[in-house]
């Protein structure tokens, strides 16, 4: 997994976030959905909605620090 810390960081903040992988090779059509051209893909969304997209891997630091235009998640 790219995204070597999003289990962990799944596990700790459970209560606010869901993270999912995506298997590009056996859902093209999902991929193709949500625009993921490169590997890792990270998508932030929110209500249902991508409101952030990181492409490329990134360190757990940068990870748990607020993205830039994604309301910080505070509660429930």
């Amino acid at each position: 997994m790219p995204y070597r810390a999003a289990p962990a960081l799944a596990a700790e903040h459970s209560d606010k976030i869901t993270i999912v992988q995506l298997h590009v090779d056996e859902s093209p059509r999902t991929a193709a959905e949500y625009d993921v051209r490169s590997i890792p893909t990270l998508n932030v969304d929110r209500n249902g909605r991508v409101v952030k997209t990181v492409i490329g891997a990134e360190p757990r630091s940068a990870l748990e620090q607020e993205p830039a235009g994604v309301p910080e998640v505070t509660g429930p």
